[in-house]
């Protein structure tokens, strides 16, 4: 018999970062580059001209946690000042298929809550977005969040209203971003100049709204970590 009615309930693969298939990953200066790094996420920069990093899975996890593998960024050639249309961030997206249960696009649409383990040289402001590529009109929500200490693994926990105006296409695959997370690295203004702190139609400058701190794009040595990623109603 199931008595915790609490199990199976993170939708997020690999969350914990222990399938790493691909090794470490370098990502150059040309401003395009993106691929996955750690199983199931990427990398992401638009119209960067110095910028480059290396993504690999590392050990480095909060302590009595139960994690044993992280992703890790490390930036290599800082980037001297983030331009308006510059962005960088990973992401994680989620076929729209598996969040039926979700219920958007009515009265009972549900709340949900995002958790990680995050830690980063940089102290600041970070943005947290996410974005849904949906027939009727793209979507987005962000939801920024604070470094406190640098150098300090510190959880973070997000809680998303549901989205009663639209729902999430019924899609299989990733490529039409029906949910894609976006954890901003740095982002210019052209991506960062309003926010939608509850679900509403997306726009450019909503993509990483309220992101702050761009030092981490400018820091050589710079790192950001994160780990326990969990997406539950």
């Amino acid at each position: 018999n199931i008595t915790n009615n609490l199990s199976n309930r993170n939708l997020i693969i690999n969350g914990a970062m222990q399938i790493n298939q691909r090794g470490s990953q370098s990502f150059a200066h040309d401003g395009t580059q993106s691929g996955y790094t750690v199983d199931r996420f990427t990398f992401n920069i638009s119209n960067t001209d110095e910028y480059d990093c290396t993504i690999t899975q590392d050990s480095s996890v909060p302590d009595g946690q139960g994690f044993g593998k992280s992703l890790k960024v490390l930036t290599g050639t800082a980037e001297s000042a983030v331009s308006a249309d510059e962005r960088y961030e990973i992401q994680c997206k989620l076929e729209g298929q598996n969040l039926q249960h979700f219920a958007y696009g009515s009265s009972a649409a549900k709340t949900i809550t995002l958790s990680f383990w995050v830690k980063c040289s940089v102290a600041g402001t970070y943005g947290f977005s996410i974005y849904r590529s949906e027939s009727a009109g793209a979507r987005i929500i962000n939801k920024p969040y604070t470094i406190s200490s640098a150098n300090t693994w510190e959880k973070k926990v997000i809680t998303i209203a549901g989205d009663t105006v639209r729902s999430i296409v019924n899609d299989a695959g990733t490529t039409a971003s029906a949910w894609r997370m976006v954890w901003a690295l740095s982002g210019g203004s052209d991506w960062t100049s309003a926010t939608h702190s509850t679900w509403g139609a997306y726009g450019a400058t909503y993509y990483l709204g309220g992101h702050v701190t761009n030092t981490f794009a400018t820091t050589a040595g710079s790192t950001w970590y994160i780990t326990g990623v969990q997406l539950e109603v």
